[in-house]
This record gives structure tokens, sequence and C-alpha cells, in this order.
């Protein structure tokens, strides 16, 4: 029966908590994979690759902030004024920062390719694994994906691209499946198909940044792969993601300080 007696609309002491909701829907939309803003009509999704999809610079002072309400025991929705004050500047200008990098990095990228005779169809520009400081480029052309690193402390020394061939041909007979029609969706088609030993094909979602394992013949390999046995295939449908070859953190992180002081090569195999 108290149910029955809520009011129907939105309360301005409950602005807050909506504001909250409404904030963590447009945050998802900074990162490479995006959200679906417009469910449940439409499932395209919006993402400005301006973040990874983990980001400790940008969590920490809402962390802080939360950290210091609990502490002092303020009622919901209130925290003390100059932890908020300094958590929201520090989160606009690292936004705002992502933003102009991003930007710079699209303009050096763009400047490399051209001097380099590479047209691409299609691109993404996005940070690496955990901050804003190295973005990674990757860009589709007619046979072959280019995938290319910039850091914010790199000099006019040109960039270096590692050409990833584009085998997503061998999908166009199975476009109809299911388990192939949801890693294409996913991924934006931003696939790295390889047939599979045990059946299938073994997709990887280029989007996020890859690894070069010593056991994959030269091919990369990412944070979202997936074996997938189309069901016109003998022994199919199978779709399961690939655990196998998860890269150290230890090595991303000798790699980072690596391209940080100039090293070109230091993401690439």
């Amino acid at each position: 029966t108290s149910a029955l007696n809520e009011p129907s609309c939105i309360l301005p002491s409950q602005v807050p908590r909506y504001l909250n909701f409404a904030s963590h829907v447009l945050i998802d939309c900074f990162t490479v994979y995006g959200t679906q803003l417009l469910e449940p009509f439409s499932n395209r999704r919006f993402g400005l690759s301006n973040f990874f999809i983990i980001d400790p610079l940008f969590t920490l002072p809402l962390l802080i902030w939360i950290a210091a309400a609990v502490i002092r025991k303020q009622p919901a929705g209130t925290a003390p004024k100059g932890v908020v004050a300094a958590s929201s500047m520090w989160i606009a200008g690292y936004v705002a920062f992502s933003f102009a990098a991003q930007a710079i990095a699209s303009q050096r990228f763009g400047k490399e390719l051209a001097d380099q005779g590479i047209t691409p169809t299609r691109s993404l520009v996005a940070p690496t694994p955990f901050n804003t400081l190295v973005w990674r480029g990757i860009f589709e052309t007619d046979d072959a994906f280019r995938i290319g690193y910039w850091s914010v402390t790199d000099s006019e020394e040109p960039l270096v691209f590692k050409k990833v061939e584009d085998s997503r041909h061998l999908l166009t007979p199975y476009l109809e499946d299911r388990g192939i029609a949801c890693a294409i969706w996913f991924s934006e088609n931003f696939l790295l198909v390889e047939p599979s030993p045990e059946g299938g094909f073994l997709l990887n979602d280029l989007r996020f940044a890859e690894f070069w394992p010593d056991d994959t013949d030269g091919m990369p390999r990412t944070f979202f792969s997936w074996q997938v046995v189309p069901e016109a295939m003998e022994g199919g449908p199978v779709f399961r993601q690939v655990r196998s070859s998860r890269p150290s953190l230890s090595r991303f992180a000798e790699a980072f300080e690596a391209r940080l002081r100039g090293d070109r090569n230091a993401f690439l195999p």
C-alpha cells in the first residue's frame, strides 16, 4: 500500500540520485565499448573512445569522494564541499585532457598514414589500457588492418604501423549465422578472423589493445576472443570465449614505460 502513496514525479530531493544513474550511462559513452543509449528502440552503441574501459585516474577521485562521505557519515546525496569541488575539477580536467590528447593522436596518425601512402577506409583511435598518455590507432584498408601507437611524449619521428592481414572474407558464407552475427555486432566488425583447429573460426575483437603471444605464428590476440562454429558447419553450432594466452601486466607496464620513452616498437612484435 505504501507504493500506491508514492508520488509519480521526481522530487527535488531525488534529483541527485537520478543524475547519478544518468552519469553512469553517459560515462560508458566515453569508452570504446560504448553503451546502447536508445534501448529498447535501437541496439546501436554510442562510444567516444576517449577512455579505456578501466581508467584508475578517472575512478580514483570518485572513490575519494565516496570515502570522504562514508568516513564523515554524510547524509545520502551529500559530501564535504572541498572534496566535491576538488574531485569535480579533476574529473572535468581529465575528461578535457583525454579529448585533447585523442584529437592530437588522430591528427598525428592521419599525417603519418598520408606520408606512408596509406588511405584507411575506417579508423578507431583509443587509449591503451588504464591511461590516456599512450594512444592506439587501428586503421582498416581494403586488405588489412594497420595498428600503430602514439604517445604524448613523442617527438616528430615517424610512427610505426603493424600490418595485420584481413581475413573477414572467410565469414561471408556464414553471415546469417547467429554466432557470427553477434561477434560482428559486438566488435563493430573490427574482427581478426582465423580458421580454428577445433573447427569454425577464431575471432578477435581488435578494438581493444592487442598482445602478441609466442605461440600464435605472429598473429595478435585481444581481450575479447571467441571460437565460433557456425550452424552450417559440421559439428556446429559452438560459441565460446577463448581465455588462453592472457597478457602479462608486468610486460604491459614495461612496454608502457618504453613507449613513453620513445620506443616506437614497444607495443608491437
